[in-house]
């Protein structure tokens, strides 16, 4: 995937990762508990998806039913955890994925390493799931393993 003004190079993917994975060990060291900085575990999630895709982040802020679009122009909706057993999936926006993974963020004596707990295609992704309401929700029993 070529860069536009919007996009980020590989490089720049990679170094951002870094600093976010950086950052969240920074977070754990004050003491803060990693549910409570979904925000950068998110993020996380999404860069480390961009990477292994060689992909690119999507293009607007919030965009809707995914968050990567991969070098072979995959949609891909991205959950990342830490200690939470389901993810939900609005059944508004779950068109727009053609592919779905979810990541855990595992901590080991103050050092974060990614786990790919999900990776597959949104349809077939979606015989996992239960309906609830406005979304679909997968769950699994034990934090560590799917």
């Amino acid at each position: 995937m070529e860069n536009t003004p919007n996009t980020l190079s590989q490089g720049q993917i990679i170094r951002s990762l870094a600093e976010a994975l950086a950052w969240f060990e920074k977070e754990l060291a004050w003491g803060v508990k990693p549910q409570d900085i979904g925000h950068l575990t998110g993020r996380i999630g999404e860069l480390y998806t961009a990477m292994i895709t060689r992909g690119q982040m999507a293009l607007a802020t919030n965009q809707r039913g995914y968050d990567v679009v991969s070098d072979t122009g995959e949609h891909i909706s991205v959950k990342t955890v830490t200690t939470a057993t389901h993810v939900r999936f609005s059944k508004s926006t779950y068109g727009e994925a053609n592919r779905v993974k979810i990541l855990r963020i595992q901590v080991d004596e103050g050092e974060a390493s990614i786990i790919e707990l999900v990776d597959k295609q949104a349809d077939v992704f979606l015989d996992d799931c239960k309906s609830e309401g406005r979304d679909y929700v997968y769950t699994w029993r034990d934090r560590r393993t799917v």
